[in-house]
C-alpha cells in the first residue's frame, strides 16, 4: 500500500514524532510510505517539504502570510502554496492520505475536498484544533460544540487577532462535509470529543493510540546514563520538560506549577532536576536544588538516556491529548507524575504507573512527587508496570 502522510513537521515535537514512528513502522512492514511536511529535519528521500524557500525572501514571504492570516483572522484560508499538495507526486500516487497536525502555517483545510478525491483521508487528531474555530486546546470552553464565536481565548495557540471563529468553524464544517474523512483519535478523551463534534457528525471515529519503538525506548542502564549526564549515581532525579515564554504554547506545559511544587517538596536531601528544553528555566532554584539542563534533544537515544537516568518523570501539562513523552517514559520503565487532564490518565494509571494529581493543584503535585520518591521498592515495582503497559498497549 502507498501511504502519504501530511503534517506540520516530520520528526520535531510530540505529534511529529508520533507520525514519524508510524511512517517508519510502515516502511518496515514493506509499505510505500512517504511524508510531505511544512518543516523538515530528517534528510530522507521519501520525505519532502512544501514551503517557501529557505532564503531571506522566502522567510519574509512566509512571515508575511503568517502575520496576515493572524491579524485578519483568516487562519489558514489563504496559504498561497496550498495547491502544491494536490500536485505532489507522493500525494498523487497514494492509496491512502494520512493527515496529522495541519495548523502550522503550511496547509489549508479548504483543499480537503479536492484532496479526498485523490485518495481516502485518514486524519489522526493530535489535539482539538480540527474541532474548533481556531484553537488547539479548548480547556473549559464548550463553544466548539455549537459553532464557536465570541471566543474567550483568541490568544490561545494558534492565535488570531480578530474573532472570526464562527466563520472558521463554518468553513471547516463545509470542507469536512464535502470530504471523505475517517478519524483516528489517540486518546479516549479526544475520541469522545470527536464523536460529539458537529463538524464530524457521521464520520468514522476510532480510538487508536500512538505506538513507539519499544527497542528504542527500554529500561536499563540507569547508572551509566547518570554517569554520562554527570549526575551522582545515588541521587534522586526528577526529569521535566520545560520551555520559556518565547516558545508558543509553553504555558500549556504547566512549568509554573512544577516550580511551585518544588518549593513545597519536603524531601531531604533535595532531588536533582534533569531539565529538557529551554535552558535557564530553573536559575532561581540552583541555590537549593542541583540542576542539570540538557537543552533541546533531537536524538531518541539522548531522550531515552534522560528517561532511564530519572527516578520520576514530571509532566504538569494543563491540556494534552496523549503525550508521547509519557509513553516514552513508561516504555523506559520510569513512572510519571502529572495532572489528571485530557488523555493523560490513559497512560498514568493512578498509583499503578504513576501519580495523577488534582488539576492545577501544585500542592498535590508536590505530594505525588514526595510519594513517588519516598519508597524505592514501590517505585521500582511501578516502573515494571510501566513497561508492561507500554508493551501491552503502546507498541508500534
Amino acid at each position: 500500500m502507498r501511504i502519504a502522510h501530511i503534517g506540520t513537521a516530520d520528526n520535531s515535537g510530540g505529534a511529529a514524532r508520533a507520525s514519524y514512528q508510524i511512517h517508519m513502522g510502515l516502511l518496515k512492514e514493506g509499505h510505500e510510505s512517504s511524508m510531505v511536511v511544512g518543516q523538515q529535519t530528517e534528510q530522507r528521500q521519501e520525505i519532502d517539504r512544501i514551503g517557501f524557500p529557505r532564503t531571506l525572501i522566502g522567510k519574509v514571504c512566509g512571515r508575511f502570510v503568517q502575520e496576515f492570516e493572524t491579524w485578519t483572522g483568516l487562519q489558514y484560508l489563504w496559504q498561497p502554496l496550498k495547491h502544491r499538495f494536490l500536485d505532489h507526486p507522493f500525494v498523487k500516487n497514494a492509496d491512502i492520505i494520512h493527515l496529522h497536525n495541519l495548523h502550522g502555517n503550511f496547509f489549508s483545510f479548504s483543499i480537503l475536498p479536492k484532496l479526498s478525491k485523490v485518495a481516502p483521508l485518514v486524519w489522526t487528531l493530535h489535539d482539538t484544533w480540527a474541532l474548533t474555530g481556531h484553537c488547539s486546546y479548548t480547556y473549559d470552553c464548550e463553544r466548539w460544540q455549537s459553532g464557536c464565536g465570541r471566543c474567550p481565548n483568541l490568544g490561545e495557540y494558534p492565535k488570531i487577532s480578530l474573532d472570526t471563529t464562527a466563520l472558521l468553524w463554518r468553513k471547516k464544517h463545509q470542507s469536512y462535509r464535502n470530504s471523505r474523512i475517517s478519524l483516528a483519535a489517540p486518546s479516549e478523551w479526544l475520541s469522545k470529543m470527536a464523536q460529539s463534534s458537529p463538524l464530524f457528525e457521521g464520520c468514522d471515529v476510532r480510538c487508536i493510540p500512538y505506538g513507539i519503538d519499544l527497542q528504542e525506548f527500554r529500561p536499563g542502564g540507569q547508572l551509566e546514563a547518570r554517569d554520562a549526564l554527570a549526575i551522582p549515581r545515588d541521587a534522586k532525579v526528577l526529569m521535566v520538560v520545560a520551555f520559556n515564554e518565547n516558545v508558543e504554547g509553553a504555558s500549556r506545559k504547566g512549568v509554573a506549577f512544577f516550580k511551585a511544587a518544588l518549593a513545597a517538596l519536603e524531601l531531604k536531601p533535595r532531588p536533582w532536576i534533569l531539565a529538557v528544553g529551554s535552558k535557564g528555566m530553573f536559575e532561581a532554584f540552583k541555590e537549593t536544588f542541583s540542576v542539570r539542563e540538557v537543552g533541546y534533544l533531537s536524538s531518541s537515544n539522548m531522550m531515552r538516556q534522560c528517561y532511564v537516568a530519572a527516578d520520576v518523570f514530571v509532566l504538569p501539562t494543563l491540556a494534552d491529548n496523549l503525550p508521547v513523552s509519557l509513553i516514552e517514559a513508561a516504555a523506559s520503565g520510569t513512572p510519571s507524575v502529572a495532572f489528571q487532564v485530557g488523555g493523560v490518565p490513559d497512560i498514568v494509571r493512578h498509583k499503578e504507573t504513576g501519580y495523577l494529581a488534582t488539576y492545577k493543584d501544585s500542592g498535590d503535585l508536590a505530594h505525588g512527587i514526595n510519594w513517588m520518591l519516598s519508597d524505592d521498592s514501590r517505585r521500582v515495582s511501578m516502573g515494571r508496570r510501566c513497561r508492561e503497559l507500554a508493551e501491552r498497549e503502546y507498541s508500534l
